[in-house]
């Protein structure tokens, strides 16, 4: 399993963790949901239905890069996610 949390800052990673300096993800959709995370199946489904209509092939689990998080000011439904799903360039 990998699970990928961007830093800001430096710091001392033990042997039991790996850092990736870069990631990169090229031949992905995207979506922006807007609104409340638990809600955020909704936006998923969307993304297979588009992925399934034009006969792509996700080769990436989704991720997820929050945009706009709940702080001071910002209620749960202003929340920003974009979501991104690799898929294979070679069209079947």
């Amino acid at each position: 399993m990998e699970i990928l949390i961007p830093i800001k800052h430096s710091v001392k990673i033990d042997n039991t963790y790996l850092l990736k300096k870069e990631f990169h993800l090229t031949n992905a959709i995207f979506k922006k949901h807007v609104g409340n995370p638990n809600l955020i199946q909704n936006t998923y489904n969307e993304m297979n239905t588009y992925i399934q209509v034009n006969g792509l092939q996700p080769i990436t689990s989704g991720y997820n890069i929050s945009v706009k998080d709940q702080t001071h000011g910002i209620s749960v439904d202003e929340m920003e996610i974009d979501v991104y799903i690799g898929v294979n360039p070679n069209k079947l």
